[in-house]
């Protein structure tokens, strides 16, 4: 059976942000919706961003859409960057990031909010 063809609105965008921001960091945009089918790509991205060695923050804040495969993702981001030795900061958010995480009773992904022991 033929995969049915997904528009330029169903892919997640993950483009490093122009220019690298003053603290040394470079920066990942993520824009459109972050599913399922989505996930595998931004993952890629991500991890190169997280393999440059480099600290890093991610800009969640153009995210229309999450679904609990991309709140994985970006948790386990979080989780992973500290444990190489990395910092890793989420910037912005998006009422799709708030609504999916506090329906799943989780915190922000903002660092204060980073879990105990995880």
């Amino acid at each position: 059976m033929a995969k049915p063809k997904r528009s330029k609105k169903d892919e997640i965008r993950a483009e490093e942000a122009a220019g690298v921001a003053q603290s040394g960091s470079r920066c990942m945009v993520l824009a459109g919706p972050l599913e399922v089918q989505q996930v595998e790509a931004a993952r890629e991205q991500l991890l190169e961003l997280l393999e440059a060695g480099t600290n890093a923050a991610v800009d969640i804040s153009g995210i229309t859409s999450i679904d609990t495969a991309g709140v994985q993702l970006l948790w386990a981001l979080r989780t992973e960057a500290p444990r190489c030795g990395l910092s890793l900061e989420f910037r912005g958010s998006s009422a799709a990031t708030d609504i999916a995480l506090r329906s799943l009773g989780l915190p922000g992904l903002a660092a204060e909010a980073a879990p105990h022991g995880v």
